[in-house]
């Protein structure tokens, strides 16, 4: 027997540890690649949910008050289940007088305009569901979808004056 050499293996073994230390490194960048991806695919997956939402609440870009609440406990939440997501609608109405030649904001009502004053219609708003999704803290800050669009809306109760109206859409898991 020769003196430094203890067996055909023990001259392999320094080999050994670069080669499991970059199987191992190798192993850790596939698995946080696959958790990037599975994240991307659940922040489409809410992406596409809302955008569906969204075509179910606009479907005609007209939201009425009975539509809205009766379409609110029915169409909107079957499809949240469905698409296996949490939802929160408000649709806020602008009924006052909206001025839009002007360079200030035009969301901002009016009490006078040429000294004739404009019909002063509440500013209201409606939410869809009314209890028990959106917490103290709100929607999780990762992963939601959040939509606004303009409608066109009922601003007297007897649905003979229309009026521009916001439909806020925001979607989770």
């Amino acid at each position: 027997m020769r003196k430094g050499a203890i067996s055909p293996i023990a001259d392999d073994i320094p080999s050994i540890f670069p080669i499991v230390a970059s199987v191992l490194l190798f192993l850790g960048a596939v698995a946080y690649a696959g958790g990037v991806i599975n994240e991307r695919n659940d922040y489409l997956e809410i992406s596409k949910a809302g955008l569906g939402l969204s075509d179910v609440v606009l479907a005609k870009g007209y939201l009425g008050n009975d539509d809205f609440k009766s379409q609110c406990s029915v169409s909107y939440t079957e499809f949240a289940k469905r698409k296996s997501v949490k939802f929160f609608i408000s649709l806020k109405k602008f009924c006052r007088y909206v001025d839009f030649s002007s360079a200030q904001n035009p969301f901002v009502p009016v009490t006078r305009y040429n000294g004739v004053p404009p019909n002063d219609y509440s500013v209201t708003g409606l939410v869809c569901p009314t209890s028990g999704v959106v917490g103290p803290s709100g929607p999780p800050t990762k992963n939601f979808q959040s939509l606004v669009f303009p409608v066109a809306v009922d601003c007297k109760a007897d649905g003979s004056q229309k009026g521009l109206g916001v439909v806020t859409i925001v979607v989770w898991r």
